[in-house]
């Protein structure tokens, strides 16, 4: 949230949440494989996944998370929220 309040400053863009809630995949990720530190591209191929598309690009990152997603899911994660 906070990167999105910044990327907004100075624009005529009213970035106000109320009761903004979310899950930072990176908690359950270090619960899962056991605390390692890491980002996104090298998450997704220490899960064992492969890496599809380019890194920063939205859309593919977007894809890449949601496999990521799927995978703790289906190793039986339970998701709660971790930041509000």
């Amino acid at each position: 949230m906070n990167i999105l309040i910044e990327a907004n400053r100075g624009s005529n863009i009213d970035v106000f949440c109320t009761n903004c809630r979310w899950i930072n995949l990176k908690v359950p990720f270090q619960e899962v494989f056991g605390g390692v530190r890491c980002n996104l591209k090298e998450a997704v191929q220490l899960s064992g996944l492969t890496w599809e598309g380019r890194a920063h690009c939205g859309l593919d990152d977007a894809r890449n998370t949601a496999r990521l997603l799927a995978l703790l899911m289906h190793r039986g994660f339970k998701f709660s929220i971790t930041n509000s």
